[in-house]
């Protein structure tokens, strides 16, 4: 059991390091984003390798569409309720907290 909590208190440990680093990248990829904007440049390449401007779009299908996922998710909210489905696969995954 003591090498199942010290695994435990390393992964709490790592994770814990771990978010901190995400928040870091974030902070600097929007200063980045900012800098490259205001030159005008789409991409950077160093040593260690390139950081490019990348475009994601998002497409609104309008309220028939938006009617239809809602009406989706009811559907599969009462179907769960009522138990009438068929589990189709199992994941196992940690939660470090």
């Amino acid at each position: 059991m003591a090498n199942l909590e010290t695994l435990a208190a390393e992964l709490i440990s790592e994770h814990s390091k771990l978010e901190t680093l995400k928040r870091k990248v974030e902070t600097l990829k929007g200063q980045f984003l900012e800098v490259l904007e205001s030159e005008n440049v789409g991409a950077v390449k160093v040593p260690a390798g390139t950081v490019t401007v990348c475009t994601r779009t998002s497409k609104d299908y309008g309220q028939t569409v938006k009617n239809l996922e809602a009406n989706l998710k009811a559907e599969k909210a009462r179907l769960d309720h009522l138990g009438d489905f068929k589990i189709s696969s199992v994941t196992h995954y940690l939660r470090v907290s």
